[in-house]
């Protein structure tokens, strides 16, 4: 009888075990991945100082923002509504 709920708690703890291992890959691999500035026409040494509209999309959602730039430097980003 110990033998036997010896076995079958080995059986509930490795499919425990199982089961976690198997969600944090199914979420490891699910995550978002970084990407890269899509908009790749400017010219940071000669863009003109000012406030610029943009956006960042990771896939999931996308946050508009307004980026500063002054002396030829981003200053601040500033996300406009999340």
């Amino acid at each position: 009888m110990k033998q036997k709920r010896k076995k079958q708690w080995r059986i509930v703890v490795t499919g425990i075990v199982v089961l976690v291992i198997g969600l944090g890959l199914l979420v490891f691999f699910n995550l978002p991945k970084p990407i890269e500035a899509l908009d790749k026409g400017y010219d940071l040494p000669h863009l003109a100082d000012g406030v610029y509209a943009g956006s960042c999309d990771n896939g999931i959602i996308q946050v508009p923002v307004e980026v500063t730039v002054q002396d030829h430097s981003i200053t601040d980003v500033r996300i406009i509504h999340a």
